[in-house]
């Protein structure tokens, strides 16, 4: 990582298939993060870095794969 430059958080679109977690997309929007909350499918996860933003269940806190 550059010294120089600020960490820039980075969202993942997720696909859960079964024991598998497949990253769809990957971008550094919050905006593009915030529209795919509101109309994200069921299989499907949102991450923002290591941590599981969307779907809030008990498994939130935990980081993702």
């Amino acid at each position: 990582m550059d010294e120089h430059r600020p960490h820039r958080p980075v969202y993942r679109l997720q696909r859960l298939d079964g024991d598998r977690v497949v990253t769809i997309v990957t971008f550094h929007s919050a905006a593009e993060a915030l529209m795919l909350l509101l109309n994200l499918p069921n299989g499907y996860r949102l991450t923002l870095d290591n941590r599981e933003v969307s779907p809030l269940s008990g498994r939130h806190e935990d980081a993702a794969d």
